[in-house]
C-alpha cells in the first residue's frame, strides 16, 4: 500500500508567507511594508510570521532565495528544450 504525504498546515505556510512577502516587496520596497502587512497578505498573524522567520531581514532574504532558485529552474528548463 502506497501513501502520499501530504504537507503539513507549517508546511502550506511557509511558501505562502515568502510568495505574499516576495510580491509586497517588490511593490513597495524593503522599508515600505511591515511583517504585519505581510502576514495579513498572507492570511495569518505577525506572530505566525515570526514562527518562521527571525525577523523582515531573514523573510527577505528567504524571498530572494526563493525568486532565484525559480529563475535558475526557468533557464535550466528553457536550455534543456533548445537541445
Amino acid at each position: 500500500m502506497n501513501f502520499v504525504a501530504f504537507p503539513t498546515k507549517g508546511e502550506r505556510k511557509r511558501p505562502r508567507i515568502v510568495a505574499n512577502a516576495a510580491e509586497l516587496l517588490w511593490e513597495r520596497s524593503f522599508n515600505g511594508v511591515s511583517v504585519d502587512e505581510i502576514g495579513s497578505a498572507a492570511g495569518i498573524n505577525k506572530a505566525t510570521v515570526y514562527r518562521y522567520f527571525a525577523d523582515k531581514g531573514e523573510l527577505a532574504l528567504a524571498s530572494a532565495r526563493d525568486h532565484d532558485i525559480r529563475t535558475l529552474e526557468e533557464m535550466f528548463e528553457h536550455s534543456f528544450r533548445q537541445h
